[in-house]
């Protein structure tokens, strides 16, 4: 298994969840993982959203920002969030 098979596999366990970069880079190699990503994107259209405005705070009160990845599955045409909602 190749490590674009694990990263895949990783987004497709948790779909639709925030992930922390660092957790991918300990699945998909810390040198390579944004490529493995952007690879998933471009070769296996896999829709992949990324948040980097996340600010964390730290106990001494500096500051850093984390970026965050999640999955989207694909959905049938006409079935985004706001039909999932006329549905309920």
């Amino acid at each position: 298994m190749t490590l674009n098979d694990k990263l895949e596999a990783y987004f497709k366990e948790h779909e639709n969840e925030w992930i922390d970069g660092r957790a991918l880079a300990e699945i998909a190699g810390f040198y390579g993982w944004r490529s493995r990503v952007s690879n998933l994107r471009r070769k296996r259209g896999m829709v992949i959203d990324n948040d980097p405005h996340v600010i964390v705070k730290r106990a001494d009160g500096s500051t850093f920002k984390r970026s965050l990845y999640r999955y989207v599955p694909a959905r049938p045409l006409g079935q985004g969030a706001l039909w999932e909602a006329t549905q309920a």
